[in-house]
């Protein structure tokens, strides 16, 4: 006999999994990145948010949340930031004969600004004053006309020699 039972995939996938799709969706993962994660298909995980209002708001709500985190993220790492580092020992217990670990030094530590992270920076927040891989003391105009002269040149190749064929001086 066959049976016809079609699998609810909003009810045994989606739903169980609002806490991770919640941590997917803030830490910037794409639908299709969630989707393949709760091992349905795209175009299955779009007809749930056409379907259940619910869903789509919640994907906009957390989708909409990480924006600020991105943005504070990409700002610490283009200033730099301070960090701690713990280092800790494993010292026995004599009484219960259990390891404890214990703290023994915190070093407070810089990570420079990243130059890349910088740069992104400035040109998206001011592109008129930081312009975007602008090669210095050349004009755009003669680096197109030289990429074009070289098009020119490739399309229309010098023909092909063969041995024998040398010009002879008199």
């Amino acid at each position: 006999m066959i049976t016809t039972d079609r699998v609810d995939y909003y009810r045994d996938r989606v739903k169980p999994n609002k806490d991770n799709i919640r941590m997917w969706l803030k830490s910037g993962l794409s639908n299709a990145q969630i989707a393949l994660n709760l091992g349905i298909g795209l175009t299955t995980l779009e007809d749930h948010l056409r379907k259940h209002p619910k869903l789509r708001d919640f994907f906009i709500k957390h989708r909409i949340d990480s924006c600020p985190v991105v943005e504070n993220e990409l700002h610490n790492t283009a200033t730099g930031y301070y960090y701690y580092e713990d280092t800790y020992e494993r010292k026995l217990d004599l009484d219960t004969g259990k390891y404890d670990l214990t703290l023994m030094k915190r070093v407070k530590k810089r990570v420079q600004g990243s130059f890349n992270a910088q740069k992104y920076w400035l040109e998206k927040r001011n592109p008129k004053r930081w312009p975007k891989d602008t090669p210095m003391g050349l004009d755009v105009e003669t680096i197109n006309s030289g990429i074009l002269s070289l098009a020119a040149m490739l399309n229309n190749p010098a023909p092909v020699r063969k041995m024998g064929d040398e010009v002879k001086d008199d």
